[in-house]
């Protein structure tokens, strides 16, 4: 999995401003994931082939399309502070198949955001199996608190929550494979803000949609 450490790197240094393949060969693809039913006081938001629910405050989208120029407008209005984190979005635009963030800035200062990355894998590799690859790639400041086995929209994943103290990052990442390709849904908050926020969380993720 050649690309999984650029892909990790990258991610880490947005969580950081926030204060986060293999060739292989076709598969079938899976049926069409059934429409999540809409959850009240969310609304949907699609990017590359994917699409979420998140709470009404989030804004965002398609991070490499013309339109995503505007989000990152509306990162910057919120203050110089948050300016550094709309430049390293704007810089890695196709990593992200989706990002989002929320416009209602907690108490703890962190730009709270959401984020939808995938890996091509072979098809032989499993949750489990690429987990245990990103967990051997984690930096030291990254500090793995629960992994968990559980759901999403149907299919098995895995649920990581780790920390970043220095920089006040708490993040939850969902890793579910669907045909030869592995997502990783990531929503990123403050330490404080986390255990309030996990709610709206776990809600979400289950909306987690790939479209054909």
């Amino acid at each position: 999995m050649t690309n999984q450490l650029r892909r990790l790197t990258l991610l880490i240094g947005v969580i950081m401003l926030a204060v986060t393949a293999c060739a292989a060969p076709a598969t079938p693809p899976p049926p069409p994931a059934p429409t999540a039913a809409p959850i009240p006081g969310f609304h949907l938001i699609t990017g590359n082939g994917i699409s979420l629910q998140l709470p009404e405050s989030y804004d965002g989208g398609k991070a490499n399309s013309e339109d995503f120029k505007l989000v990152l407008d509306r990162i910057k209005s919120l203050g110089s502070e948050f300016e550094n984190i709309a430049k390293a979005v704007e810089s890695n635009p196709d990593l992200y198949l989706l990002w989002a963030f929320d416009s209602q800035v907690g108490p703890s200062g962190f730009l709270t955001n959401a984020n939808i990355t995938s890996e091509q894998v072979i098809s032989a590799v499993s949750v489990q199996a690429y987990v245990e690859a990103v967990r051997k790639q984690l930096p030291a400041q990254i500090k793995v608190l629960s992994q968990d086995d559980l759901t999403v929209a149907g299919q098995p994943a895995i649920r990581l929550v780790s920390t970043m103290e220095q920089f006040n990052a708490k993040q939850a990442m969902y890793l579910v494979k669907q045909g030869n390709r592995i997502y990783v849904v990531t929503y990123s908050t403050g330490i404080d803000e986390f255990d309030q926020r996990l709610k709206q969380f776990e809600q979400s993720v289950q909306t987690f949609t790939v479209t054909p």
